[in-house]
């Protein structure tokens, strides 16, 4: 089956509208010239904008290196990860440890007896991660082995006095 013609298929009165529309329009004005310009217009050269970062760059690390002269760092922020940590730690340690001692006479015999084997494993495993830390400052494994070690700690610190019978 052919398809009917265009004109057919249309109303009278859009047939009507469609011719009383102009043939052609002038546009307003020649559009050829600002095309024309655009097209010969010079790019910057890439190696222009390359070195424009890269001063941009060394003006900031001037900038922050003046800044690290003027303001000097304070003491506990020249402490590396692994010295923080151990500080942090020792305080902690230590506080759990006169609580321990407080407790430990109240306990059965044979538990507080297992719990300072579990403690010198674990204070034997930090002094052993802690030394190997300090040999290679940079290695995230140890860094990861000797946080857990350290949480270990505590956590059976805070496991011995939950164990611990209450003051009467």
């Amino acid at each position: 089956m052919s398809e009917p013609l265009m004109s057919e298929a249309r109303p009278a009165w859009l047939e009507h509208h469609l011719r009383a529309l102009p043939r052609e329009i002038e546009p307003e004005s020649d559009l050829w010239p600002d095309v024309a310009n655009r097209i010969r217009k010079p790019r910057t050269p890439r190696w222009l904008a390359a070195s424009a970062a890269a001063s941009v760059l060394l003006s900031a690390a001037a900038a922050f290196f003046a800044w690290q002269a003027i303001h000097p760092s304070r003491p506990t922020e020249q402490l590396d990860a692994r010295d923080m940590l151990m500080l942090s730690y020792r305080d902690a340690s230590a506080s759990y440890a006169a609580q321990w001692a407080v407790a430990r006479p109240k306990m059965d015999p044979t538990l507080a007896a297992e719990i300072d084997r579990n403690l010198a494993i674990i204070r034997s495993a930090v002094e052993s991660l802690d030394s190997a830390l300090a040999r290679s400052p940079n290695d995230p494994a140890l860094r990861g082995l000797l946080q857990s070690t350290l949480a270990d700690e505590i956590a059976l610190y805070r496991r011995a006095s939950v164990l611990a019978p209450a003051p009467i």
